[in-house]
C-alpha cells in the first residue's frame, strides 16, 4: 500500500520532523500553551474554592496542518499551491 495513493495518514500533534517524511505527514495540532493555561486556571480556581469538583468542558480550537500524506498533492496537481510549508486551517 502507498500513502497517499491508497490511504491518507493524519497524526495528532505536529512535530517538526513530520514534514521531512516522504510524503510529509498531515497533523492536527492542539495549542499546548493554551491547554496548559486553561488547566492551570481551572486548578487555581478549584484550589481557591471558586469551582466545585464537577467536570468542566474547555473548548480549545485545534489547528490542521495539511501536508501531502492526506492526498493534498493529488487533489491540487493542477493548482498553484506551495507544498514546502503546511497549509494552516483553524477548525471552529
Amino acid at each position: 500500500m502507498r500513502c497517499p495513493e491508497d490511504f491518507g495518514l493524519v497524526t495528532l500533534d505536529d512535530y517538526p520532523w513530520l514534514r521531512f517524511f516522504n510524503p510529509p505527514v498531515t497533523a492536527v495540532e492542539l495549542p499546548k500553551y493554551e491547554v496548559g493555561r486553561a488547566a492551570t486556571e481551572l486548578l487555581l480556581e478549584r484550589l481557591a474554592g471558586k469551582k466545585d469538583a464537577k467536570g468542566v468542558t474547555c473548548k480549545i480550537t485545534p489547528q490542521l496542518c495539511v501536508r501531502e500524506s492526506c492526498g493534498f498533492r493529488l487533489q491540487t496537481r493542477n493548482a498553484v499551491v506551495p507544498l514546502s510549508s503546511p497549509v494552516h486551517a483553524s477548525q471552529s
